[in-house]
């Protein structure tokens, strides 16, 4: 579930030969969680026939030249959770831009990376596919930062995830010193869906970064929205903020005698936010 490659996710036809190469990948990755335990099998004395037997297993469950009751109820569940999956990555990808300390960025993970251990993990990374894909983004984001929202109906090409970091990282480009040395402080969050926000600021003097994310996800799916849900703002802030993925500007609300922001008007547009004071 979790290494289904995005580009199969959401389609009408499998591909054949790229199922077949994600065949390969599992086999591997099964032949290895068989052999380092040494209870069917090891590594110095392996069981041909115990082994030859599991991957006649999961060919037969990826197999795409008949009606396969196990890839036809797989699909169905994968795409829903595929599809979670991606706002967690996208709230992963923001938090680790933003949080203190310095960002660790695998080579290859700037897109999806959906790969199991070694030896999956070691396929060589397409590093022409990610600068062209970065060379068609960076121009329309300068231009219109709120293209990054059309990224999302198509988001098996990993652009979206791209565009998080390549935006987050123009941010820590242009307030170093905040990033670096800024304070960091939780914000509270008040009202029906508090439970499913991650918020905070990153202070330095009067610089001042927001950063909010879904939780919990899952429990979201179909409900009713944010309905009152607040993010608390410092006292001193409440001027007019701008989202540096969309661009929209978002006007505090008082709400006994404190300011907040609207989690329906933070997360309108797109699922995750990075907020900076309207006048930077």
């Amino acid at each position: 579930m979790g290494a289904w490659p995005a580009e199969l996710t959401g389609i009408d036809q499998l591909d054949p030969k790229a199922v077949s190469a994600f065949a390969e990948r599992i086999e591997g990755a099964m032949i290895k969680s068989v052999r380092e335990p040494k209870v069917h099998s090891t590594w110095a004395s392996p069981d041909e026939e115990y082994e030859e037997a599991l991957k006649a297993f999961l060919r037969d469950c990826l197999d795409t030249s008949r009606s396969n009751p196990f890839l036809d109820s797989f699909l169905l569940l994968q795409a829903r959770i595929a599809r979670l999956g991606v706002l967690n990555s996208l709230s992963q990808a923001l938090l680790k831009l933003t949080v203190p300390g310095v960002p660790d960025i695998y080579q290859g993970c700037e897109l999806w990376d959906l790969s199991l251990v070694d030896p999956d993990n070691r396929r060589p990374v397409d590093y022409h596919r990610q600068q062209r894909l970065l060379e068609q983004l960076a121009p329309r984001l300068r231009q219109e930062p709120a293209s990054i929202v059309g990224l999302l109906a198509g988001w098996q090409d990993g652009a979206v995830k791209l565009a998080v970091t390549w935006l987050a990282l123009g941010l820590r480009k242009k307030k170093p010193d905040l990033f670096a040395h800024g304070s960091y402080a939780a914000l509270d969050v008040t009202g029906d869906r508090a439970e499913h926000v991650c918020a905070f600021a990153r202070v330095r003097g009067d610089d001042r970064v927001l950063v909010a994310v879904p939780r919990l996800v899952a429990a979201l799916d179909g409900g009713s929205g944010w309905a009152d849900t607040m993010l608390a703002i410092p006292g001193d802030a409440r001027g007019r903020w701008r989202n540096v993925f969309t661009g929209a500007m978002l006007n505090p609300l008082e709400r006994d005698g404190s300011a907040g922001l609207s989690a329906a008007h933070v997360f309108e547009a797109f699922p995750v936010a990075l907020l900076t004071a309207a006048a930077t």
